[in-house]
Formats: C-alpha cells, sequence, structure tokens
C-alpha cells in the first residue's frame, strides 16, 4: 500500500532502584511502497483524416493505487511531424488523486489531403511527484490516407534515325514524361544498352537518374553518336528505363531505340555553316551560302533551298525566296548568292535564313540544313542640327537676344549642343540655329528643346527645314 511514513512510540515508566531520564523513543515506520507511472501505448498510428483534427489518446497509469496525489509533467515533441500544420502541440501537468490510478492524455492530428509521407511526433512524462517513471515516452505516427493513382513514365520517341556522318558527333534525343503532374518528388533510372552498335565506339554510354519535381512532367535524353567513314550496315542501340519511384513505368514505352544509318556510300548534303554574318553596304551586294556534298554522285545531286524572312524584310533587306542548286558529276561545292539591299539607315541587325528542303539522289545532313544570314548595320546616326537654309535674318522680326545652348534631339537619343540665339515672339521664347549645315535621317522624328526643356519646335518659322 503507497501511505505516508507513520510512527509508534515506546516508553519507559515505574523504575525501581533507580530514576527516568529520556523515557519515550519514536519510531518512524517509513513507506517504501512508491508506485509507478508509465505512459501507453509505446507506439500508435492513426489515419490523419482530410480535414478537421483526429484524437491520439495516452493513458497515464499507476503500478497501485497511492494514499497521496501523484502529479506529473507531459510535452509533445516534434518528430518528422511539426506542430501547428501536422498536429496541435500539447503541454501540461497531469495529478492522480488518493484512489485514482490512471488519466487520459489527448492530442490532436490535423488532417488534410495532401499526399506525404507518414509522420510522427512524440508525447514524454517528467518530473513525477510521490511516484518514479517507468515508461515515459510514446511515439505516434499520423499515417497518411491521401492518395492518388501514381503516374505512369515513359519514354519516346519508340524509334529515333539519324545518318551518322563521316566526322563530328551528334545526339539522339529522347524524352521522358510523367502521364499527370504529382505532388512528390519522382525518380527514374535509364541505361544505354548495345545492340548491333556499341558503346565507346558507336556511341557515348549514357546511364543516370531522372528526377521530376512536384509538377514537372517532362526530362530529357541525349545520347551522343560519333560519326565515322567505315561503310558498314546500320545499327542500333537501346534506352530502357527503370527502378522508378513514386511513378510506376509504363510498359509499352519503357524502351527507346536509336538507329544510327549509316551514310558512308550516299552523298550528304549540308550548310558549311550555321550562322553567316555581313554588313549590308550602302548599294546592292551579295551574300555567298556555301553548300557541300560529301561525295560525287555521277547522275549529279540537285537540292532546293528557300530563304525566309526572319526579322530582314524580304523586298527592301534582301530579295529572293529560293532555288535550286544543281551539282555536276565533277562538282562537290557550289553557292548560293543573296542580293543584300544596302542602306544609310542607321539600324538594328537584321536576319534571314536560308534552308536546304529537298534533295535528289543525297540526303541532307539533319544538324546542317539551315543557315542564319546575319544583315550587319554599317550606318552609324550623325548628330542632328538645323538646316543652314535657316538664316538668322529669316527668323527675327525684332532684335536678337542673347546666346543660350540648346539640344537637338532624335528618336534614336543622338544629340547636339551648340550655341543658339534666342528671339522673342509675343509672349514665347524661341531658339533657333546659327552653326550652318548639319545632316540627319529625316525618318526620324526631332524635338528641339529649349534650355527649360521647353518643347519649341512649333515656333520655327515656316521656312525652317530640316534634311
Amino acid at each position: 500500500v503507497t501511505e505516508s511514513n507513520e510512527t509508534f512510540n515506546l516508553t519507559l515508566s515505574n523504575p525501581t532502584n533507580a530514576t527516568l531520564g529520556a523515557s519515550t523513543a519514536v519510531a518512524t515506520i517509513v513507506n517504501d511502497d512508491s508506485p509507478t507511472l508509465n505512459l501507453s501505448p509505446a507506439t500508435l498510428s492513426q489515419n490523419e483524416g482530410n480535414s478537421g483534427t483526429t484524437s491520439y489518446t495516452f493513458t497515464v497509469a499507476l503500478s497501485q493505487g497511492s494514499s497521496q496525489p501523484v502529479t506529473v509533467n507531459y510535452t509533445t515533441t516534434d518528430g518528422t511531424a511539426t506542430a501547428g500544420s501536422d498536429f496541435i502541440a500539447n503541454t501540461g501537468n497531469l495529478t492522480l488523486n488518493p484512489g485514482v490510478t490512471s488519466q487520459s492524455i489527448t492530442v490532436n492530428a490535423i488532417g488534410d489531403t495532401v499526399i506525404e509521407s507518414n509522420e510522427t511526433f512524440n508525447l514524454t512524462l517528467s518530473n513525477p511527484t510521490n511516484a518514479t517513471l517507468g515508461a515515459s515516452t510514446s511515439v505516434a505516427t499520423i499515417v497518411n490516407d491521401d492518395s492518388q493513382s501514381l503516374p505512369l513514365v515513359g519514354i519516346t520517341p519508340s524509334q529515333s534515325q539519324r545518318y551518322e556522318m563521316s566526322s563530328g558527333a551528334f545526339n539522339h534525343n529522347f524524352t521522358v514524361s510523367l502521364s499527370s503532374p504529382s505532388t512528390q518528388v519522382v525518380t527514374v533510372g535509364y541505361t544505354t544498352n548495345n545492340g548491333t552498335a556499341l558503346s565507346g565506339s558507336d556511341y557515348i554510354d549514357n546511364d543516370s537518374i531522372l528526377t521530376f519535381q512536384p509538377g514537372e512532367t517532362t526530362k530529357s535524353i541525349s545520347v551522343r553518336v560519333s560519326g565515322d567513314r567505315v561503310v558498314e550496315p546500320d545499327e542500333f542501340f537501346t534506352v530502357s528505363l527503370n527502378s522508378a519511384s513514386n511513378a510506376n513505368i509504363d510498359n509499352t514505352l519503357n524502351l527507346a531505340t536509336g538507329r544510327i544509318l549509316d551514310d558512308d556510300n550516299i552523298a550528304v548534303v549540308s550548310a558549311s555553316a550555321a550562322n553567316l554574318s555581313f554588313s549590308e553596304g550602302n548599294g546592292l551586294k551579295y551574300a555567298s551560302f556555301a553548300i557541300e556534298v560529301s561525295r560525287l554522285v555521277a547522275s549529279g545531286v540537285t537540292v532546293n533551298y528557300s530563304i525566309i524572312p526572319g526579322t530582314a524584310t524580304a523586298g527592301s533587306d534582301y530579295t529572293g525566296t529560293g532555288g535550286r542548286l544543281v551539282f555536276s558529276s565533277t562538282q562537290s561545292l557550289r553557292y548560293i548568292s543573296v542580293p543584300i539591299i544596302g542602306d544609310t539607315i542607321p539600324e538594328t541587325n537584321e536576319t534571314f535564313t536560308v534552308r536546304l528542303d529537298s534533295v535528289t539522289n543525297a540526303i541532307i545532313n539533319p544538324d546542317f540544313t539551315n543557315t542564319i544570314g546575319n544583315i550587319l548595320n554599317d550606318d552609324r546616326p550623325l548628330p542632328l542640327g538645323v538646316s543652314s537654309s535657316i538664316r538668322q535674318d529669316s527668323l527675327i522680326n525684332n532684335n536678337a537676344g542673347s546666346i543660350s545652348p540648346v539640344a537637338i534631339h532624335s528618336s534614336s537619343g543622338f544629340q547636339t549642343n551648340t550655341n543658339l540665339g534666342s528671339i522673342t515672339n509675343g509672349q514665347n521664347s524661341a531658339i533657333y540655329s546659327t552653326i550652318g549645315s548639319s545632316v540627319f535621317n529625316n525618318s526620324q522624328p526631332l524635338d528641339i528643346l529649349s534650355p527649360n526643356n521647353r518643347d519649341i519646335t512649333n515656333l520655327l518659322p515656316n521656312q525652317s527645314t530640316f534634311f
């Protein structure tokens, strides 16, 4: 029985042939039956729910009854769950009065519809009075009960075909896609595998893992293929998906094939450069685009081409829409000449594209089908001014005032600062030039400002001319 310490007395009396000194002794019976406090269950798992709260109930129990009040502190702590978003923190003091052997503690988990991992929090007892601690900690698991069907992951295209070319390297490109976005991180592994093509000599092995962050649905795989001049059969390699997490591999799209088509007995037509730049000049000139055939063909080769506007405009920046090149049995190099129309207008650089369209007795190199022509502006804007036809005496109908500086601006932002005279015309003060002739492009609007930045363009006389 758990009880308070107790006492009894021993007393001496009625001595003979002696007198009494200390005649009473007090004995204390010390209670050694302290109860033990235990928290249960040691682990508790429940579904979180989709809204509101779910109660997690724990029991604090004495190993035996006590005649004294027993108290103990308790508190929750984060595990992988976070107080405030996953559960409601709970801290307090529990009292078991005499005769009471158990009490409960409730902790509420917060429901949601987020797909996530299971999460945990802890409940711990401390600082007991009139009892000792036994099992003092419980671990609660908030079980995720939000589900969605896992997305499928697949690779496309199922077949990729490219000519190997006689030198250099190019990529076979594949796309790995999820059938739907996921709220979880999705990973999938991939490996390249020999078919008749061999890793190291025909292509570069590429094994890795793709990671899709929540919301992402596409990733790319590139397999580098090396060109050669060896006459050989067409070859292939494969790319396979494996080991997906938070997704299922689509069994119909789990394998892609890269076909390396031999072209060493085939003539290949290529543009010699991806970009060609040239200044426009001030008159007519020609831009030449070199087109090559990898081998001579007895019956000759023809290739059609088109000229496609970019920022350059057909008719004003260049002429021509396309044509055909003919390679004789002895020709491996021809040129496409595009007339460029030069001018003296300051402008931005402009572009057009020469594209190879169709071919006979050969194939077109897919990596060198287009060449971008860059027309480089070579016209610099000159400072702007008032023409020499504006004479001081043609503007003044009364006496000239003081000389003041003024800026004349064009829309391009160029300006000239000079000394100008000032005249008075009614209530308005006009500023005019006395510096002679300056030239500017008449396609650009002018703003003429007085020293206080007031626009006075409209105050110039009608006979004032700009050029």
